[in-house]
């Protein structure tokens, strides 16, 4: 295992050998997955393959949208909010983050037809259910 600085992020490269079984997995094509060594569980929130550039990381992970998750869901787990949000919008990839101290879930999609899908759909439901695109930094 090696550890690798990209710009502000820290990479670990890390070397599996998969069995022949596993050469075609379908967990490959996941952008998170657990590892258990030594009987503890490693999880690796978003991982690639060794041969991505970080533009393509950066190209992948294009599209994002966040909204306030609901205050009757504030105290359940992440994962279960995940599993609540999992039908609002085709998002592949979502995390629970905190924006002076409220909960709001932080997904992504694969490219902008469906994120402006999700966003054109939630605004039906209301603003306070509305995906909301994060601001870009601007560079002078």
């Amino acid at each position: 295992m090696s550890i690798k600085k990209q710009f502000k992020y820290k990479s670990v490269k890390l070397c599996i050998f998969l069995k022949l079984d596993q050469v075609d997995a379908e967990w490959r094509s996941r952008h998170s997955i657990n590892i258990q060594m030594n009987d503890k569980m490693y999880w690796f929130s978003r991982w690639f393959p060794e041969y991505m550039k970080l533009s393509d990381i950066r190209e992948r992970f294009k599209y994002t949208a966040y909204k306030e998750v609901k205050a009757d869901l504030k105290d359940l787990t992440d994962e279960e909010i995940l599993e609540f949000y999992k039908g609002h919008g085709d998002w592949f990839y979502g995390k629970i983050i905190f924006i002076k101290g409220k909960k709001f879930i932080y997904v992504y999609f694969a490219n902008e037809n469906k994120l402006e899908h999700a966003v054109t759909e939630s605004l039906g439901q209301g603003l306070q259910e509305a995906w909301i695109f994060p601001q870009k930094k601007k560079e002078f």
